[in-house]
């Protein structure tokens, strides 16, 4: 199919072209691990368009009111199938219940799964190699977006031309992007501040290599000489697979000897179990958020968390979400569905929080220094 006229989408609600379009079907089975395009050392360079309204600074480092929360998703694709979707239902499709979803969250992350190269062309059925239209990514700022990861095995699918483009649309479209999925920097930790502490947020790449020891040693010690809380959100596991593999724990356990507070996890396309090593909470994988695989209950069924700082307390609460019934459009489980969810996740998770999760709450203790270190972060 050519490539769709930019001017096309502003009449997106009438247009009735895309109806001819099919949709995905059962059998949409993501197999990026076979196409993954290698590895690219060259750095992201800085934005320099000066058509960009507000810097990376500003919307990282907004002050969150007190009591206010963090919250986290899984991978989030705009392309393929969601696409179609969104062309036929109207822009806001995917995202429809997100604002109801994150409430008073003021800093929401996702995995963006995909590239936004400067020429969009439509990814189709069973491809994966994702292309988005630079156009839509205004819905992710708009529904309550804040943060996206590219620390993945997608976001070089048009290669480093293709890598900075997303970068630079996504700041452009005020969504902070963070992370790389071939190297280990400064560029790799966005810095948030929650009732006046800092959070540093690390994004990794562990899907086929564990990063470089060397680089990984070198930002965790940073991040943690410029926040109060360390969160690692990786991109790893095995698809498909609802428990997490000894790989996947091996590297945790890396982690938290490295001094991380908590991590959560993307890649899988399910929700896999939680677990608590040394006192850190590790959320293996929290499943699709927004994608076009319909085939099973379980890529349909997916797991947000929100973490709030409470009385010496990191607090994570547990929104299971679904799409069986809405596709590539995540809304909140009924209380039936939801508890139901909840006690499965609590039978394949650590035992210690069994009892915890069923509630819906993963909650450790957890002390912050008295004085906040946000003021190193803002100079």
């Amino acid at each position: 199919m050519n490539p769709v006229n930019y001017c096309l989408f502003f009449s997106i609600f009438f247009c009735s072209l895309f109806l001819l379009l099919t949709q995905v079907g059962s059998d949409a089975v993501d197999t990026s691990v076979v196409t993954y395009n290698g590895f690219v050392t060259s750095i992201l360079e800085p934005p320099r368009f000066v058509s960009i309204p507000t810097s990376m600074a500003d919307l990282q480092h907004a002050p969150t009111p007190n009591g206010q929360k963090l919250q986290f998703f899984g991978d989030i694709l705009l392309g393929r199938n969601v696409e179609r979707l969104m062309q036929k239902n109207g822009l806001m499709y995917p995202l429809l219940y997100l604002p109801e979803i994150i409430g008073t969250s003021t800093y929401v992350f996702a995995n963006f799964e995909a590239s936004v190269p400067s020429v969009h062309i439509p990814t189709p059925d069973m491809m994966t190699k994702f292309s988005v239209d630079a156009s839509h990514l205004e819905l992710l700022q708009s529904s309550g977006i804040t943060h996206v990861t590219l620390a993945n095995n997608h976001s070089f699918d048009y290669g480093h031309n293709g890598f900075k483009n997303t970068s630079h649309s996504l700041l452009a479209a005020h969504v902070v992007p963070f992370g790389n999925p071939n190297e280990v920097s400064s560029s790799s930790v966005t810095y948030v501040t929650i009732d006046g502490y800092s959070v540093a947020i690390i994004a990794l790449n562990a899907v086929f290599f564990n990063p470089d020891q060397y680089e990984l040693e070198a930002v965790m010690a940073e991040s943690a000489k410029q926040s109060d809380i360390q969160i690692v959100y990786v991109h790893w596991g095995t698809e498909y697979q609802t428990t997490h593999s000894i790989k996947q724990e091996v590297f945790a356990k890396q982690l938290v000897a490295l001094g991380v507070d908590a991590i959560i996890g993307h890649h899988p396309h399910v929700v896999q179990d939680i677990q608590l090593l040394s006192g850190v909470p590790v959320f293996y994988s929290l499943g699709n958020f927004i994608f076009d695989q319909y085939f099973s209950a379980a890529v349909q069924t997916e797991l947000s968390v929100a973490v709030q700082y409470i009385d010496r307390q990191l607090v994570f609460s547990l929104i299971p979400l679904t799409s069986i019934t809405t596709r590539s459009q995540p809304n909140m489980m009924d209380k039936v569905a939801a508890a139901d969810f909840l006690k499965n996740l609590a039978v394949r998770s650590d035992s210690t929080l069994a009892e915890n999760i069923k509630q819906g709450k993963v909650i450790v203790p957890f002390t912050l220094a008295t004085s906040s270190k946000t003021s190193m972060i803002l100079k």
